[in-house]
């Protein structure tokens, strides 16, 4: 059976996180800690430190840009990251191209790798997660399998509980985001849902 949780930036405001814990709801999070080269989400140490208090296990994940220096991205994450890590993965999501003013595939990708590497460097043989929309990869990164040892966490929005990842490099997912109006018990405003296929020590560093 998938295991439920739910991802959270400073949109969502303040979190309960006892009232998060108690429902049982949900067993993981992951919160927004960074952005590009200079966006730092306000709330992601205040919220690190109430769902530890909880006992809520979350990870943290950096919304990645095309357009700037993937190593440059990745110190700026540990750097804020650095003893709020939580017990998860990190996760870089992965949804953005020619907005920020990259378009040549083989040179994102090098960027992108350059960013997992140096995270990779920091988790002890574990590998971040990526996030990415099932349609974006496929399509606007024309399915790049590179990346195929680490966790994939697919955005696909549909009504029944599989898919086909054929096309995107990889052969299943581990986390899936089935939709981005789930209620959480101790959040006024709706949170992206995701199911873990497995067990969450599949995503613990």
């Amino acid at each position: 059976m998938d295991l439920l949780g739910f991802d959270f930036s400073v949109d969502q405001g303040a979190i309960d996180w006892n009232a998060v814990a108690e429902a049982r709801k949900t067993v993981f999070a992951f919160g927004k800690a960074t952005e590009g080269l200079t966006y730092v989400d306000a709330n992601f140490r205040a919220n690190h430190d109430g769902a530890k208090a909880a006992g809520f296990p979350i990870g943290a994940y950096h919304f990645f840009h095309f357009g700037d220096d993937g190593l440059a991205q990745a110190e700026k994450f540990l750097s804020v990251v650095d003893g709020y890590e939580g017990p998860l993965l990190p996760m870089v999501d992965v949804e953005l191209d020619g907005a920020d003013g990259e378009t040549d595939i083989p040179s994102m990708m090098r960027n992108l790798g350059a960013f997992l590497a140096r995270v990779d460097a920091t988790l002890r043989g574990k590998r971040t997660l990526i996030y990415f929309d099932w349609a974006f990869w496929v399509y606007n990164l024309g399915g790049y399998g590179g990346f195929s040892g680490h966790p994939a966490w697919v955005a696909a929005y549909n009504n029944g509980a599989t898919f086909d990842m054929t096309g995107t490099g990889w052969h299943d997912w581990t986390l899936w985001q089935y939709t981005d109006q789930l209620a959480v018990p101790g959040i006024t405003v709706p949170c992206d849902g995701d199911r873990l296929q497995g067990a969450l020590s599949l995503i613990q560093r």
